[in-house]
């Protein structure tokens, strides 16, 4: 009974947490990217390092196989991130508008296939609409960046409401439920 106290109670703690956090996002939606992008540049330079390392301990010269300039590039990739955290604001929109647009034309060669055999437009007219949205994402990205931090700080604020609400609810029957537990 204690440790199921103790994880409804981090439950709460975490959900308040993700709560903060996501009106932060909504806050400062661009610093957030650019506090991920920097999180990224640290990884991206331990990643390397261990690279390097797997490349120097590695005695079998052919087993190497380029973790050595695989890590010498992480390391630099990851110095271009901490330099300009701000490129995640820019690359992340790009990313996804990318992803989307290739997506929607997937999606309009499928459409006018259907369209052509009797079926409806529905699918080309919405592949057409994401393909504008990508095109947005890619052409406008600050504002894409923030859109998409918006959306993402919204989803997780509803989420720990709900787990908030749902723990809540179960601490409050507590008892009840731990009475009619039947040991299996």
């Amino acid at each position: 009974m204690k440790d199921i106290q103790k994880y409804l109670t981090g439950k709460i703690i975490a959900s308040i947490f993700f709560i903060i956090l996501g009106i932060i996002m909504i806050a400062k939606p661009l610093q957030v990217v650019s506090l991920i992008t920097m999180i990224l540049g640290i990884g991206t330079i331990i990643m390397g390092a261990v690279l390097i390392g797997l490349d120097v301990l590695q005695k079998e010269l052919f087993l190497r196989s380029g973790t050595l300039m695989q890590g010498v590039l992480l390391i630099v990739m990851g110095i271009a991130l901490l330099a300009y955290p701000n490129i995640g604001n820019i690359l992340l929109p790009l990313s996804i508008g990318a992803i989307i647009i290739a997506d929607s034309i997937l999606r309009l060669q499928i459409g006018r296939a259907i369209t052509h055999i009797g079926g409806t437009s529905y699918l080309t007219i919405i592949s057409i609409l994401t393909f504008i949205l990508g095109l947005i994402c890619v052409f406008n990205p600050m504002i894409s960046s923030q859109v998409i931090t918006i959306y993402l700080a919204i989803m997780m604020i509803v989420e720990a409401i709900t787990s908030l609400v749902d723990t809540i609810y179960v601490k409050k029957y507590m008892k009840e439920l731990q009475d009619n537990i039947i040991d299996v």
